[in-house]
């Protein structure tokens, strides 16, 4: 079955538990709460569709109709999938909130696309084929807003590496007002959308610290043939740091082990070179 109202304001949990099939809304939607398709599909065809607060996982159970206008006002999308109306005029505006494409990795789909100051778009890297993605099917509008790029899993890339994080047929842009990307990356604009390409040395990201038995280890991705020195300190307080152990990366990911049997509070940093 479908429904059919003027507005619909979700709160809470709007969830379809039963039924194979695709099941319409028909309603301008505000949603503040969740949403999400325990079985079959959703299909939104209110002509207005606002993420006004809360979190909308995107799957590819969820559609929209064309002449769909979809806002992102608050709150968080994320997913994969096709987020906002299908035709050639439709749009989606980030006017606040956060678009997070992937799950973790992979693509949001979007008709035209318009960013202010308010919004933000956040990119997971993680490998040259494994990153999130932002696709538009038709104009790109950047007007503002924030770029987050965080690297996953202690990926380190390479010089000369390119992400095509946002793909357009065309790009207006006055380009994000705020970038949070890491050293050694740079973002670019052209008529196909936004690249992220490495530039220097991305330095190291330290990941997964814990203590097993009597070891204490954490670990980094390396970039081949890039140097790395590891250091260690008792008092962060002071620049005492001391030489503990060196090595050449191979591009894979390289875990350091330390004895953990009563030593004194330790910190450690890493180097290139």
């Amino acid at each position: 079955n479908s429904v059919t109202l003027g507005n619909l304001y979700n709160y809470g949990l709007l969830e379809k538990s039963a039924g194979t099939g695709t099941n319409n809304i028909n309603a301008h939607l505000y949603n503040y709460g969740t949403i999400t398709a325990g079985t079959g599909g959703l299909n939104f065809g209110g002509t207005l569709f606002n993420q006004n607060a809360g979190t909308f996982q995107l799957t590819p159970a969820f559609t929209f109709s064309p002449g769909q206008t979809a806002n992102l006002n608050g709150g968080t999308i994320s997913g994969v999938g096709t987020f906002g109306g299908n035709g050639s005029g439709d749009f989606v505006y980030v006017n606040g909130g956060v678009l997070a494409p992937g799950n973790p990795y992979g693509s949001i789909h979007v008709p035209c696309y318009f960013q202010i100051f308010g919004g933000a778009l956040n990119i997971q890297l993680a490998g040259p084929s494994q990153f999130s993605q932002l696709a538009a099917s038709n104009n790109v509008y950047l007007a503002g807003g924030t770029l987050n790029v965080a690297l996953a899993g202690g990926y380190a890339p390479a010089i000369g590496t390119q992400f095509h994080i946002l793909s357009c047929p065309s790009l207006t842009s006055a380009g994000f007002t705020t970038l949070n990307v890491p050293h050694g990356i740079s973002v670019t604009y052209s008529n196909t959308g936004v690249y992220l390409t490495v530039t220097g040395a991305v330095p190291a990201q330290l990941t997964g610290p814990h203590v097993s038995g009597t070891n204490f280890m954490f670990g980094f991705g390396t970039v081949n043939n890039q140097s790395y020195s590891v250091y260690a300190n008792t008092n962060l307080a002071t620049t005492n740091w001391t030489f503990y152990t060196n090595l050449t990366g191979d591009g894979n990911w390289y875990q350091i082990v330390v004895p953990a049997q009563n030593p004194p509070r330790r910190f450690f940093r890493v180097r290139q070179p």
